[in-house]
C-alpha cells in the first residue's frame, strides 16, 4: 500500500455513529449506575446510546432490564419487544 493511499484513508471523514466499543462502554456505565442505585441516570445513558445507534438489540434489552427495575413495564415491554423484532435468535434477548 503507497504512503498516498494511506493518507488517504487518514483524511475520511470521520463515522458519526458510535463504535462498538463506544456502545459497549454506555452499556457498562449504566450496569454501574443501576447497580449504584441510580437506575435513572442509567437510563440516561442508555437511552442516550440508543438513539445514536440504530437496532442495537444489547442496548434495548439493558434498557428492557433497568425500566422492568423502576417498575416501568409499558416501556420495558416496548423495549424488549423491539429487541425481538430486530434479532429475535440474539443471545441477549434470550437471556432477556
Amino acid at each position: 500500500m503507497s504512503s498516498e493511499s494511506v493518507n488517504d484513508e487518514a483524511n475520511d471523514e470521520p463515522n458519526d455513529e458510535p463504535s462498538t466499543r463506544d456502545w459497549l462502554e454506555a452499556i457498562s456505565v449504566a450496569r454501574q449506575f443501576a447497580d449504584g442505585g441510580q437506575p435513572r441516570r442509567a437510563i440516561g445513558e442508555l437511552q442516550q446510546i440508543a438513539d445514536q445507534v440504530d437496532d442495537n438489540v444489547a442496548v434495548l434489552v439493558e434498557l428492557t432490564d433497568v425500566f422492568a427495575h423502576l417498575g416501568r413495564f409499558d416501556e420495558a415491554e416496548a423495549a424488549l419487544h423491539r429487541a425481538v423484532e430486530i434479532d429475535a435468535r440474539s443471545p441477549a434477548v434470550a437471556a432477556a
